[in-house]
């Protein structure tokens, strides 16, 4: 098998626990121990973080400090700067691929340094806010006319786009991406190492919730994005129905927002609301 160094740099990574940061930990975690070496770029503030008492299997290497802050306020800048520092890194490493993940603002600036170098073979995986827009709920870094611009200009010139969802692949052709450009790859999950995770029984006593009752789970943050609003609505009409027993639990950051919802509806005793555990000690993830 050829072993391949990767580079995969992102705008956004652990120690924070979000979908994006935990899906890249998961990425460069199997490219290693399929025997390739990813090097994972960082910004400056979670590599200081990681230094501290996290310990992976790969390598991380720290963006310099304050960059993307500076591309943003002043474009000409930030992307001599990150011209060069990608320049140094390639020199360095001698990559085989990068895979970018964030459109704004990782990609805007790999985009800008391999325009004039087309032999680096690269792709792009944004996540959600980085390229969608929904202005009704304030949501999108796009909503800022200078970063739409930016991503407009180039984001389109990717060698490829990975879309998780088709709605990332509708706000791809939206900006001028081509067709051929585009992949669907929609997030993996490891069912096998999923099921084997755990005390489910253990679980449910100490959440209060009986054999005989379905659980409705969802993970992340209280955002109108997530729209728990509709969520707790069905569960109202579940409820309304006589649709049997049932627990919806919400894991997430803001989750204990929702209790007033849920009381309103009339199903108060329906509801789990679980606030975001905090990083883990050591830095361990909870699905290593």
């Amino acid at each position: 098998m050829t072993t391949l160094t990767i580079a995969l740099p992102t705008s956004s990574f652990l120690p924070g626990l979000g979908g994006v940061e935990v899906g890249l930990h998961n990425i460069a975690t199997r490219l290693q121990k399929r025997g390739h070496r990813p090097v994972v770029m960082v910004p400056a503030p979670h590599y200081s973080a990681l230094r501290k008492d996290w310990s992976l299997p790969y390598e991380v290497i720290g963006f310099p400090p304050k960059v993307w802050g500076v591309l943003r306020h002043a474009p000409p800048v930030g992307f001599t700067i990150l011209d060069r520092w990608f320049e140094w890194m390639r020199r360095r490493y001698s990559f085989d691929v990068w895979h970018c993940t964030m459109g704004w603002p990782t990609d805007v600036a790999l985009a800008h340094y391999a325009r004039s170098r087309r032999l680096i073979p690269y792709l792009v995986r944004c996540a959600g806010e980085d390229i969608q827009r929904e202005p009704a709920i304030g949501y999108g870094a796009r909503l800022n006319p200078r970063i739409d611009k930016l991503v407009c200009e180039w984001l389109p010139q990717a060698d490829c786009l990975v879309a998780m969802t088709d709605t990332v692949a509708s706000e791809y052709r939206a900006i001028g991406v081509t067709e051929d450009k585009i992949v669907m790859v929609p997030n993996g999950v490891d069912v096998e190492r999923l099921s084997s995770l755990g005390d489910r029984q253990g679980t449910r006593k100490r959440l209060g919730i009986a054999d005989d009752e379905k659980v409705l789970l969802s993970v992340g943050r209280n955002h109108p994005k997530k729209d728990f609003a509709t969520l707790l609505e069905g569960a109202a009409r579940l409820k309304s129905e006589d649709a049997g027993k049932f627990r919806v639990v919400i894991a997430g950051l803001g989750a204990s927002k929702l209790r007033e919802k849920a009381e309103t509806l009339g199903i108060a005793q329906q509801v789990i609301l679980i606030e975001q555990i905090g990083a883990p000690a050591a830095g361990r993830l909870p699905l290593e």
